[in-house]
């Protein structure tokens, strides 16, 4: 496994373990998270890419949907390596 899909791994295991909180206080907005933690949480995809391009580069954030469902952001929810 490469060091970008443990970091997507350990980013969407934490982002699984906050969802209920998520989900009360943020619904459908879109969390940042880098290093297995939650950073902010943004109204849209955009706006969480580009903070987390600003705080850390092209590397090693991934970005959530807050949502009951299975909502796939595309390029996204990806960690940038």
């Amino acid at each position: 496994m490469t060091q970008v899909e443990t970091e997507a791994r350990r980013n969407y295991r934490v982002f699984i373990e906050m969802l209920p909180e998520l989900l009360e206080e943020h619904p459908g907005r879109c969390a940042l998270l880098h290093d297995g933690a939650l950073i902010e949480v943004f109204d849209t995809g955009q706006e969480a890419r580009w903070a987390g391009r600003r705080r850390f580069g092209y590397g090693n954030f991934s970005i959530q949907h807050v949502t009951r469902s299975v909502v796939d952001l595309g390029w996204y929810s990806h960690v940038w390596g």
